[in-house]
């Protein structure tokens, strides 16, 4: 995760206006809802990893921001394609052979990638600080960045505990890994919590008065990007309607 954090923050598209960024992932994912699946969530697929590309994102880190999500795509897919028929319940292929799986995987890989392209190419605090000037309730704000960083929070416990059970041969062989992966995972939310209290008693001592305050440097919108993405969503909406 601070790989990703670290690639949202230096890419070629970071010092971009956030309005930008927000605008060109949004239109795509409301495209992508509104619109047929073909060739709409194709277009927009493309789309979003060009832009990760334009952005000089490699593709294995495309691929690792896109693995999680889409491993629970797919085992929501298998749900949709197979179901129990006769009167002897056996498990088959749904009656329209997996297309409403197919139509429904398709449409929410392109929604995933234009939320990933947004995710690895825009901080938190641009993000923040375009809210702010939304006029979004500061508590949702603030709540925002208080998950994201118990995010870290808890990504780092989780390697902290994995490296100490390795040193210990905890990971030696499958029967092992399973015993650790289980300790780990008991552990893993207490401790974190533990450490969730102690960095809210150090913001409290350090005068925490329920905002995490955070320079930005003022970016604003050019209006010619801001044209050319309503010009791509023309595009895209021409082909959808076509």
């Amino acid at each position: 995760m601070r790989h990703l954090d670290a690639i949202a923050h230096a890419n070629r598209l970071t010092r971009r206006a956030a309005l930008e960024k927000l605008l060109f992932a949004g239109g795509l994912v409301a495209l992508d809802l509104a619109l047929p699946v073909w060739p709409v969530a194709p277009l927009v697929l493309a789309l979003a990893l060009g832009g990760m590309a334009l952005a000089g994102i490699a593709l294995r880190d495309m691929l690792a921001v896109l693995a999680v999500p889409v491993g629970f795509l797919g085992a929501g897919a298998l749900g949709l394609a197979l179901t129990l028929s006769g009167d002897f319940p056996y498990l088959g292929l749904a009656p329209d052979h997996g297309q409403a799986a197919l139509l429904v995987s398709v449409r929410a890989l392109a929604a995933i990638a234009a939320l990933s392209f947004l995710a690895l190419t825009t901080p938190i605090h641009d993000l923040a600080d375009l809210l702010e000037r939304a006029r979004v309730p500061e508590v949702v704000i603030e709540l925002a960045r208080l998950v994201y960083h118990l995010l870290f929070l808890l990504v780092d416990t989780a390697f902290a505990m994995q490296a100490a059970q390795a040193a210990r041969q905890g990971w030696r062989d499958s029967r092992r890994a399973l015993r650790s992966l289980g300790l780990l995972v008991a552990a893993l939310l207490p401790r974190a919590l533990d450490r969730a209290r102690r960095l809210e008693i150090g913001l409290a001592a350090r005068g925490f008065d329920g905002r995490l305050r955070v320079l930005c440097e003022p970016r604003p919108a050019s209006g010619r990007v801001l044209a050319g993405i309503l010009l791509v969503h023309l595009g895209v909406l021409i082909a959808g309607l076509a």
